[in-house]
């Protein structure tokens, strides 16, 4: 099942959407929505939830609503209401604090949630409305910080019902080396692997997901910044959806001032979805 952790916000109606599309892909075709009550009286969330319930009606999609009170604090509260077993959506701040010093994860629930080893969990950010949660073309990095486990999978073979391309972008970590003697070689090597890496997993995706092979791109890039090389190829491929996973240590360490996920969150021309939680 899915659970979408919804919190009433216009952002949150959007990301409503790709919930309510990966429900109807899922078997049974349910969707709980889970909200923490933080103020006494939300006399406007009541019409939200029934935009919600009239989507899921005409995706044959059965939603179920689960609220409670604010307790300790919001994240415990929130997770007390989640099923381990079932796929976790849920929205990032706001666009309004992009000018801000926490950024879009930083100090979040999302950014707890997607850190939390306990469920599987997409946060998606959407700048797009209009995709209605129904991308076409989606661009997927893979890069050594950029894992994709199996609940990454999970989630892809949900959004894969709707894609017409999948552009698959392997990400060669330059570091500082400085070309020299040998750098062909090394060059050389590394495009090797990243091809026979590739190649696998095409091969892997084709299995898992209800695509065919002629539906994949890929291209192998060599940066010494992956997020500006993700977003830049993002525009390049048109791309409406850039599916990744969280980066390891990526709230944590800083490059150039700025975090890596972040940079990728701030730049990007299209939606984005960032999958988390058990390893």
């Amino acid at each position: 099942m899915i659970y979408f952790a919804y919190d009433g916000s216009i952002d949150g109606d959007w990301v409503s959407r790709y919930a309510v599309q990966m429900a109807a892909c899922s078997s049974p075709a349910a969707l709980h929505l889970v909200h923490v009550r933080e103020r006494a009286t939300e006399n406007v969330l009541g019409d939200k939830i029934g935009r919600i319930e009239h989507e899921c009606r005409l995706r044959g999609v059965k939603l179920t609503v689960s609220e409670k009170p604010l307790e300790k604090d919001l994240f415990s509260t929130l997770v007390s209401m989640l099923d381990p077993e079932a796929l976790v959506v849920c929205g990032m701040r706001t666009k309004s604090h992009r000018a801000s010093r926490r950024g879009y994860l930083k100090d979040s629930i999302a950014r707890l949630l997607l850190e939390h080893d306990a469920f599987d969990v997409l946060a998606v950010k959407v700048l797009h409305p209009g995709l209605l949660g129904v991308p076409h073309r989606l661009l997927l990095p893979l890069h050594a910080v950029l894992p994709l486990p199996q609940g990454g999978l999970r989630f892809l073979r949900l959004i894969a019902t709707s894609l017409h391309r999948i552009h698959l972008l392997e990400l060669i970590s330059a570091g500082r080396i400085p070309v020299r003697p040998g750098f062909r070689g090394w060059l050389s090597r590394q495009r090797q692997a990243a091809a026979a890496r590739l190649d696998a997993r095409e091969a892997e995706l084709t299995r898992e997901l209800t695509v065919g092979a002629e539906q994949f791109d890929s291209s192998i890039r060599l940066t010494h910044a992956w997020p500006h090389e993700v977003v830049v190829r993002a525009v390049r491929h048109k791309s409406q959806l850039i599916f990744m996973g969280l980066p390891e240590r990526s709230l944590l360490q800083r490059l150039k001032g700025v975090y890596p996920v972040e940079e990728v969150l701030r730049d990007a021309p299209c939606d984005v979805a960032i999958f988390g939680g058990k390893r």
